[in-house]
Order: C-alpha cells, then sequence, then structure tokens
C-alpha cells in the first residue's frame, strides 16, 4: 500500500500555469485537497482556490497550501434569501459565478477552470492547452459524446439535466464574458434549484445557453476528460504498455466520482444502478486510487465537521445529496486534526514556497498575535499531535530571550514538553496510509520514542549504530553539524531499501542550511530529498516557511560510505 512518503512531489514543469477553483463546505475539504494534488501533480505552477460554502467558525483555513475563500468576499446581496432558500447542493453550485467573477477581476484576460472537489486528475489537460492556444473563451464537456438511446443515462436524462456537465467548466475573463457570468449571477441568485419539471437543474441547464451566448465556446469531446458513471457505456477505461490510465485508447485526464461515497467501499455512485463495484471493471482501481487520496489527505477529521446552513430544504427532498449522508459521514469521524503538507521536489526547491500575497499576509498577522501573547505569558490553546489530545502551549524561553527567528520551533506543549517541529513529524508519520506491521522506526528525539499512540502503530528504537531492517530513520534533536553528519550515515546504513529519512531542524533553515542538509543527505546516499511544508494554527505551528526534509534510500545501491563523510566540515557539502 502506497503511503504519504511516496507520493510523487512538485517537480518543474512546462505546462502552462493554471488558474483553478473548486467549490466546498468544511466536510468535503479532503476531497479538495486530494484534488489539489492530483493537479499539482501534472502542474505544479497551478493556482488553486477553494470557495467555502460554509461557515467558518474555528477552521482553520490558513493551514491549506492554497487560498480559501470565504463567502463574505463574493459581495452576493441575496445571500441571506440564497442560504434560507437553498439546499446544500442548490447553496453550492449557486456559489459558481461569483467565484467566477472574482477570479476575472483578479486574472484579466486569463482563462478560469471551475472543477468539483469529487474530481482527480490523472495527467495533464493538453487538450484543453491547444483550445486556449485558439482562442476559446469558453470550454465544456458534454455529458456524452454521441446518441445514448438504450443507456441507464439516456438522451431525455440530458435534456433534463444539461447537456453539460458543469463539474468542469473553463471560462476566460473578457468582457463578453463577464456579461454572460453577470446573468448567470443572478439568475443563481433565485433559480438555482432542482426542479426539472420547470426545466431547472441548479447551475449546470443554464449552461446549455453558453455557446449561444458566449462566443468562441468549445466543446471538448475528447473521451479523456469527465469521465464518470453517465458516460461509462460509451467510454472504456483500461491501461497502456506504460501503465497510463486510458480512455478508448485516449489518455485519462481526469475522472469525475459523482455520487461516490468513501465511507462505502462496496458502492461506486448512488446515482447508478448499472454501474457497480462488480460491473466497472479497471475503473476498480481507479476508485481505489481515488479513496486513498481522499482519506490521506484528512477525510476522516473532514467528515465529521457539520454544515452550517441548511442540508436539506422544508418541504423539498433533497434527492441529489440525501440529508441521511450528513450523519453516516459523522459517524466514526476523527477529531484529530488534519495537516495539510506541500511537498516540493528537490529540483524544483529553489523556487518553491511562493505564496499568494494576501495569504502569506493572513498567516504572518496570526503569527505577530499569537507571538505577542506568548512574550505576555498567554498561554495558546491547540491540539498536540504526541498528546493526541486538546493542549496548551508556550515557548518557555520567550521572555527572557525574545528572538523572533526560533519561537516558533520552541512552542511547546505544556504536558508533554514537545516542540513544534517534532511534533509536526509525529503527525506525519501518523498520516502515512502504510500498514503499522510494515514500520519499523529509529528515532533520536525522546518523546517519538514514548509516544503511545505511536508504538500502537509501529516499532520504535532509539538511534544505534547497529540497527538494521529500519523503514523509517527520523532525526529531530540534533543541532551539531557534525552530529547530524554522524546521524545521516548511521541512518543510511540501517534503513532498509525504499525506507526514508526525515530531518526536522529544532532551527529555521534558511536557503543555505536547506542546501547544505540537502547536499550532505544525497551525498550520504539518499536519493529525491524533497521537502514539506507546513503551517497550522490549530497544531500550534507557527512561522514561515516550516519544514521537513525526506530522503529516500534507493531500492539498490552501490553506494560506499567512506568514513571520512564523517570528519569532514558540514559546509564542505553546500552548493554554495
Amino acid at each position: 500500500m502506497t503511503d504519504i512518503f511516496d507520493k510523487t512531489p512538485s517537480k518543474p514543469s512546462k505546462e502552462p500555469s493554471m488558474i483553478v477553483f473548486t467549490i466546498c463546505s468544511r466536510n468535503f475539504m479532503g476531497y479538495a485537497q486530494a484534488l489539489w494534488e492530483s493537479l499539482k501533480q501534472h502542474n505544479p505552477d497551478v493556482i488553486f482556490h477553494v470557495g467555502l460554502c460554509d461557515e467558518v467558525g474555528d477552521f482553520d483555513v490558513l493551514t491549506h497550501p492554497f487560498e480559501i475563500i470565504q463567502i463574505s468576499e463574493l459581495g452576493i446581496s441575496r445571500w441571506e434569501e440564497m442560504v434560507g432558500r437553498y439546499d446544500i447542493t442548490e447553496l453550492n453550485t449557486s456559489l459558481k459565478p461569483f467565484l467566477f467573477l472574482l477570479l476575472f477581476s483578479r486574472y484579466p484576460g486569463q482563462p478560469i477552470f471551475y472543477i468539483d472537489p469529487d474530481i482527480l486528475a490523472f495527467a495533464p489537460f493538453r487538450e484543453i492547452s491547444n483550445l486556449l492556444d485558439d482562442g476559446a473563451n469558453c470550454v465544456l464537456t458534454p455529458h456524452v459524446n454521441g446518441p445514448s438511446e438504450y443507456a441507464e443515462m439516456n438522451d431525455q436524462q440530458f435534456l433534463r439535466y444539461g447537456v453539460y456537465n458543469l463539474g468542469f467548466c473553463l471560462l476566460r475573463a473578457t468582457p463578453e464574458v463577464r456579461r454572460v457570468v453577470s446573468w448567470w449571477a443572478r439568475r443563481l441568485e433565485t433559480q438555482c434549484v432542482v426542479d426539472l419539471e420547470h426545466g431547472l437543474f441548479v447551475d449546470q441547464k443554464w449552461a446549455d445557453l453558453f455557446p449561444a451566448y458566449i462566443d468562441k465556446t468549445a466543446i471538448l469531446r475528447h473521451p479523456g476528460y469527465n469521465v464518470a458513471y453517465w458516460n461509462l457505456a460509451q467510454r472504456l477505461v483500461g491501461q497502456d504498455n506504460n501503465g497510463d490510465w486510458t480512455v478508448n485508447n485516449e489518455k485519462l485526464r481526469f475522472f469525475h466520482f459523482s455520487g461516490n461515497k468513501i465511507e462505502n467501499e462496496n458502492e461506486f455512485s448512488r446515482h447508478t444502478q448499472i454501474f457497480t463495484i462488480d460491473t466497472i471493471g479497471d475503473v476498480k482501481d481507479i476508485l481505489a486510487i481515488y479513496r486513498l487520496a481522499v482519506e490521506r489527505n484528512g477525510h476522516a477529521y473532514y467528515r465529521g465537521i457539520p454544515y452550517a446552513f441548511n442540508w436539506g430544504h422544508e418541504g423539498r427532498k433533497n434527492v441529489h445529496t440525501p440529508a441521511s449522508m450528513q450523519a453516516d459521514r459523522r459517524l466514526n469521524a476523527s477529531h484529530i486534526p488534519h495537516l495539510p503538507l506541500e511537498f516540493i521536489a528537490d529540483d524544483a526547491a529553489d523556487n518553491a514556497r511562493e505564496p499568494l500575497p494576501a495569504w502569506a499576509a493572513q498567516r504572518r498577522a496570526v503569527d505577530q498575535n499569537i507571538r505577542k501573547k506568548a512574550i505576555s505569558g498567554i498561554e495558546i490553546e491547540g491540539f498536540c499531535a504526541i498528546c493526541n489530545e486538546a493542549r496548551h502551549f508556550r515557548d518557555p524561553g520567550l521572555l527572557e530571550h525574545p528572538q523572533p527567528s526560533v519561537w516558533s520551533q520552541n512552542f511547546i506543549c505544556n504536558t508533554c514538553q514537545t516542540p513544534s517541529h517534532t511534533r509536526a513529524v509525529a503527525k506525519l508519520l501518523a498520516q502515512t496510509n502504510a500498514a503499522p506491521s510494515a514500520r519499523r522506526i529509529m528515532t533520536d528525539h525522546p518523546a517519538l520514542l514514548t509516544c503511545n499512540w505511536l508504538a500502537l502503530k509501529a516499532e520504535v528504537i532509539p538511534f544505534q549504530e547497529k540497527a538494521t531492517s529500519i523503514d523509517v530513520a527520523v532525526i529531530c534533536d540534533s543541532l551539531d553539524e557534525q552530529d547530524l553528519a554522524i546521524k545521516f550515515t548511521q541512518a543510511f546504513t540501517a534503513i532498509a531499501a525504499g525506507g526514508h529519512i526525515l530531518v526536522s531542524y529544532p532551527m529555521p533553515l534558511d536557503t543555505q542550511l536547506k542546501d547544505t542538509l540537502r547536499c550532505l543527505l544525497k551525498t550520504v546516499g539518499f536519493s529525491e530529498v524533497r521537502m514539506a511544508f507546513y503551517w497550522s494554527e490549530k497544531l500550534c505551528h507557527f512561522g514561515d516557511p516550516q519544514i521537513i526534509l525526506i530522503g529516500h534510500k534507493p531500492a539498490q545501491t552501490d553506494k560506499f560510505l567512506s568514513p571520512t563523510v564523517l570528519h569532514v566540515p558540514i559546509d564542505k557539502y553546500s552548493d554554495k
């Protein structure tokens, strides 16, 4: 089973950058993160936004490696009416034109992608890039590419629900398109409903008019886009000789898992009776990939967050998203907050971490406020990944030696006394998907050696010279450069082929120190040295950037570890 250490990190790409948004409530954030992760894998420069159709409350909006846009930013004059009128499906979909308009103002002239959160990307969107190069102002994907007279989802169904599936929609920020989207927004203030008898189906049915209203509308008929239960009768999913997913012998670009319930492994989509786990063939393997991605991105935690508005509507049944789903999702949900991580490849490290200015400024404002409280002796409430409980946090040395550059790493839990950088490593270990029996961990930090939940997940031993068959070595209690060089070499010898080393430094990693540690790890023999970035108010990880280095031991290596490696000053390995 693949775990979080084996996730493909973002690498430099020749693909053009994408501006993408999705819409979801807090309980769907694991889906949104899985979508972002899949897009970033194929287009590392993607600019991703989530429109949050929910109250913020105490939700940790700044922890995510992308911007979360709140309802208050959209300027919807009739919002309170819409909240009272619409169920969860209708309200979420009604936000779409308003988010398009907001992003049009930020990115004039640029193409803006909308993609549903229950979608996973499997390859770059090359055909869309070509359409944009040809001047397309609107790109739509039809539910089906040909007559479907005898299918479960037949032609007449699409006359009711809409010709095009609005799980995907691309619109370019031009004056003409803006006028049409403004019209669409006005319509959806009152008519974003499921009322098939009167020709209405949320935001989607209105899009049937887009080709008539928007010049240079392109209808994308490539079978690899928007594959879902409604067109599986016309699309054969498989794999080519390279292991890449295909649809009708064309590349699979993205799959739409509409109607799937992650919690039920035996269900493909609640919207179909024909296509089931037993009848979908190779799609079953794609569904397994999707489930793993959503679960890895904190679904167990997010699904337990209640929706702030009306799930259903008095007098009208929500046939698209039954109210029973809310109770089902909250059942057995985890109370342990998720820590979103952004993985950056070694060859993309120099250009990594350039967040949107407003988003970065909000993080800095929180950092400054927390620091003022800590200097005043106020303990900060949060959740400790070692204790696995809500705790209070403080920086014991801040009053005597206020050092802006190191305070966040010294932020400790009052109960277990574990600092921020070690708690973050514990959280990374907790969020792996590997089977517990396959984990043997060697660490230099006492908090990890005595961590109760980690002991149940894996065998945890202290650093020792003769250790073998280690899956993961964790170094987070070393400041001395010579000590780090020795531990890196010991770890490489102890780790089994294909294993990993995690390095969480107890001081801020400036560019020179980060490059030095990366270079030393590779000199010792580790490959694919990556960085995991993190920040979280709820888990009390403050300051930017916060980084965990991850090194991989190749499955086969002829690396000869010279004893002299241990005696050369660490700056000898610097790229400088």
